[in-house]
């Protein structure tokens, strides 16, 4: 997005999740001493992390595909934007794992399957990057659910959609946590232009009836977290942290709206640039941090590993962004002088 077309409490929502992803939920395995957070409200916590970033993920994709011939364009410009980086990143846990021999790294297979999209049907799925194998599923399917007019035959075909994904998962053993933030993408999927713009535009915080709102989606969240259950192993359980999932993504956003003050919005900018790159590139991060320091203490985890990490993911992406527009612009330039000639 331009930065014209940039909302803030989006952004403020997507490093709010980098940081309790990165910062605390992953980097918690890597130390020596931290609480334990294998509880319902930080499992919690997390789900709604993660279901706030597919339905941002799906918000800004969807209705870009209007005719067939857009396809492949929603294509080339929704990979372009980070299947490099991914494979990079894929390729790297692959090279970390035949180094290390660790084990929590990714297998030759988990690498040709995350790539093609599918490493969360076909089991066992890799650390980290098992959501953006995810999403690539979920791009993958977009254009076509885009191209249906009726809104009632777009449910019908998300749903039909859902269990093809179900059937796929319980017969190779896939991913269950796919069932889980399916549904928070379709969201994004399905919401009208005007509904887009009036949240986009911030109108939707001052509807009269948005306090009402905002209290059932608090009152499902505290009953959902209540009925959490950890078991990872069991469909049902894993079916109930949809409504944690759905409710979060309002509740994230309004508390990111509170916290979206102008004062901080460069830092957020900032944080938000870098988001996707930290979440690609923390882990192997972290295990190298492993191999030197062994488990982590809090200074060397917050006041060398973190920033390090930061500023490494910021060179990274501004080096993409330049290759990036490199190659666009030398094809614009190859296009004009074939359109010349």
């Amino acid at each position: 997005m331009t930065g014209k077309k940039r909302v803030l409490f989006f952004d403020t929502a997507r490093v709010v999740s980098m940081i309790w992803i990165v910062c605390i939920w992953h980097l918690s395995a890597s130390m020596r001493s931290f609480p334990n957070l294998t509880n319902p409200i930080c499992s919690s916590i997390t789900v709604a992390a993660l279901s706030v970033f597919t339905f941002i993920s799906a918000f800004f994709v969807s209705g870009r595909v209007k005719t067939k011939s857009d396809i492949i364009p929603f294509y080339i410009n929704r990979f372009s934007r980070f299947f490099f980086l991914y494979a990079i990143s894929c390729a790297s846990m692959v090279t970390a794992r035949y180094l290390s021999g660790s084990e929590s790294m990714m297998t030759i297979q988990q690498f040709v399957l995350s790539l093609l999209g599918l490493s969360t049907l076909i089991g066992p799925s890799p650390i980290t990057l098992w959501f953006f194998s995810m999403l690539i599923l979920f791009y993958l399917i977009t254009p076509f659910i885009d191209l249906i007019q009726h809104i009632a035959w777009k449910i019908v075909s998300l749903v039909l959609i859902y269990c093809m994904i179900t059937g796929f998962i319980l017969l190779f053993d896939g991913d269950l946590r796919v069932l889980v933030f399916y549904p928070s993408y379709c969201v994004g999927l399905l919401l009208s232009q005007d509904t887009k713009s009036s949240i986009s535009s911030g109108r939707i915080f001052e509807n009269k009836r948005f306090p009402v709102y905002a209290l059932i989606d608090v009152i499902v969240l505290v009953v959902s977290v209540a009925l959490y259950a950890e078991n990872y192993d069991s469909v049902y359980w894993m079916l109930y942290r949809i409504p944690i999932s759905l409710a979060s993504i309002g509740f994230v956003i309004i508390i990111a709206k509170m916290i979206s003050f102008r004062c901080t919005q460069r830092v957020i900018m900032l944080g938000s640039y870098i988001s996707m790159c930290v979440y690609l590139f923390h882990s192997q991060f972290f295990w190298i941090a492993e191999l030197i320091f062994g488990k982590m203490t809090y200074a060397q985890a917050y006041l060398i590993i973190l920033p390090l990490l930061f500023v490494t993911c910021w060179m990274i992406q501004r080096l993409y962004d330049t290759f990036s527009r490199w190659l666009r612009l030398r094809r614009m330039r190859k296009d004009e002088s074939s359109f010349s000639s």
